[in-house]
């Protein structure tokens, strides 16, 4: 009798964790423990609201770090924001990819418009300039944006991008607005805050190209994704799809961004004045 009882416990425990790695679970403690090796204060299942819907929801992670910069002459604090929606599937997710050369989106004159960005006192918008150049949306290396994504094999099933691109955006634009709020309140001054959204995918990612006319896949770790959200006025975002497996060399690129934003705000001089 005993031996029946913990054969059914073990039955259950199994289909329990079964279920679970099936699910986005594992791969939020994953990237949870990833991030507090790198220092980042990470909340999970942070709580925001959804404007548009009226309703209160949970993004997996909010992940925090700040950074004092005592001797900069104008923002002694870099405060910087993740916010992540974790994703696991075993449907490919497809990336319709365009080179960024020639796009008029990634001329540093419209980062004031990409990047989220706040700041107490005020950046000069014609600044923004100099901080876009130290973020990784801007680095030489990843010359690709995606515009389309396609999910494949969901036979009409609701598509988990565009579920989780909605998380992200709503939630960062309701952090966005409280942090800014809580500053303003607080009377802060001398800092600057960046706001990261960001995917976590676990499962097979692509970028397509058209070659000869012809679609094409290649396999990919890292995808920029260029999207717009909002009604009257969209608003513009790239948000960060990583691969798990990819996941700790993007904290590093984050770590030198870090350092690069770092000099940037060291060398820069009082914002309420446009550059010479």
């Amino acid at each position: 009798m005993a031996g029946e009882e913990l054969d059914k416990k073990v039955s259950l425990e199994e289909k329990i964790i079964k279920d679970i790695e099936k699910s986005g679970y594992p791969l939020e403690i994953y990237t949870t423990s990833m991030l507090e090796t790198k220092n980042w204060c990470v909340i999970n299942q942070d709580g925001y609201l959804d404007v548009e819907e009226g309703k209160w929801r949970t993004v997996d992670i909010s992940a925090f770090k700040r950074i004092e910069i005592p001797s900069s002459p104008v923002y002694r604090v870099l405060h910087l924001t993740l916010i992540i929606e974790c994703k696991n599937s075993e449907k490919p997710w497809v990336f319709w990819t365009r080179d960024k050369e020639g796009q008029r989106l990634f001329e540093l004159l419209l980062a004031f418009a990409m990047i989220k960005l706040e700041s107490r006192p005020l950046l000069h918008p014609l600044r923004v300039e100099k901080m876009a150049r130290c973020l990784h949306y801007y680095f030489p290396q990843f010359n690709k944006v995606a515009f389309i994504f396609y999910e494949a094999f969901k036979n009409g099933k609701k598509e988990d991008i565009f579920e989780a691109k909605n998380q992200v955006i709503k939630a960062l634009t309701y952090k966005r607005r409280e942090i800014s709020e809580t500053i303003s309140k607080l009377a802060f001054n001398n800092i600057i805050l960046i706001f990261y959204p960001l995917i976590i995918f676990d499962g097979p990612l692509y970028e397509l190209e058209l070659v000869n006319e012809k679609p094409k896949l290649n396999p990919s770790q890292y995808i920029q994704y260029f999207t717009s959200h909002g009604f009257p006025e969209p608003e513009m975002f790239i948000i960060d799809v990583v691969r798990k497996d990819y996941l700790h060399e993007y904290l590093e690129i984050l770590e030198n961004e870090i350092k690069r934003l770092t000099q940037a705000l060291l060398s820069l001089e009082p914002p309420t004045q446009p550059p010479p």
